[in-house]
C-alpha cells in the first residue's frame, strides 16, 4: 500500500472510530442501505443535492443531471440557450459527478426512484466511510460483498465482545462481593469499602474498554 493511500485509509478509519462504538455497548448500527434486498434501487439524496437540482432546472436548457448512488454528489449539464448542442450529455453528467453515479434526470424529468433524506444518520455515515475504505476500484457487486463481509465480521466480534463483557462483569462483581463479605460492607459503605468499590469499577471499565479496542482493531483494513 502506497504511503498516500495508507494515509487516506487511516484518515477514513479514524473517522469510522469517531462515529462511536463499533462493536461495543452502543452498537445499534446496521448495514442500512448497503444491504439492499429490493430489486429496484432507491437513490437517497440529500437536501443539498435537491437544491442543486432545483437550480439546474431553472437553467434555460437543462440537459442531464447525475447523482452518486449515495446521494451526496451531483453534476448537471445545461445549455445557456436553446440553440446549443452538447453531445453525450448524459454520459458527461455521470463522468463529472464522480465514481459510482447514475443519471438522475434527463431534462427536468426524474428517471430513478428517489427519497430525500433530511440528514445523515450514523449508519449512513459509517456505510459511506466503509465504501471509501473497501470499494475503491471495485464493481458494485464486489463492493457489496466486501461490505457484507465486513458487517458479518463485525457481528462476530460484537458477539465476542458481549461474551467477554459478561465475563469481566462477573469477575469484578465476584471480587467486590468477596471483599464486602470479608469486610462487612453494607449499603452505607465505609471509606475502605468505598475505596475498594471505586477501584473495582475503574478496573472493570478499563478492562472492558481494552477488550473493545482489541476487537475493533481486527476490523481495521
Amino acid at each position: 500500500m502506497g504511503s498516500s493511500k495508507a494515509a487516506r485509509t487511516l484518515k477514513a478509519w479514524n473517522r469510522v472510530l469517531a462515529i462511536g462504538a463499533i462493536i461495543g455497548l452502543a452498537v445499534t448500527l446496521s448495514a442500512g442501505g448497503s444491504r439492499a434486498d429490493d430489486d429496484e434501487e432507491v437513490i437517497k439524496v440529500s437536501p443539498e443535492i435537491m437544491e442543486s437540482f432545483e437550480k439546474y432546472k431553472r437553467a434555460r436548457k437543462p440537459l442531464a443531471f447525475a447523482v452518486s448512488r449515495d446521494g451526496r454528489r451531483a453534476h448537471g449539464i445545461v445549455c445557456p440557450d436553446q440553440r446549443c448542442v452538447v453531445k453525450n450529455y448524459k454520459q458527461l453528467a455521470v463522468q463529472r459527478s464522480g465514481k459510482d453515479c447514475v443519471v438522475f434526470a434527463v431534462g427536468v424529468v426524474i428517471m430513478v426512484p428517489y427519497e430525500v433524506r433530511p440528514e445523515q444518520s450514523p449508519e449512513e455515515t459509517l456505510n459511506e466511510l466503509l465504501r471509501e475504505l473497501y470499494c475503491e476500484g471495485k464493481s458494485e457487486t464486489a463492493c457489496q460483498k466486501a461490505l457484507t463481509d465486513w458487517w458479518n465480521r463485525r457481528d462476530e466480534l460484537a458477539a465476542q465482545f458481549e461474551t467477554g463483557r459478561i465475563e469481566i462483569n462477573r469477575k469484578w462483581d465476584a471480587a467486590f462481593d468477596e471483599y464486602a463479605r470479608q469486610h462487612n460492607c453494607t449499603e452505607v459503605m465505609s471509606p475502605d469499602c468505598k475505596k475498594f468499590h471505586d477501584e473495582v469499577e475503574r478496573k472493570r471499565t478499563r478492562e472492558i474498554a481494552d477488550l473493545e479496542k482489541s476487537l475493533t482493531r481486527q476490523l481495521m483494513p
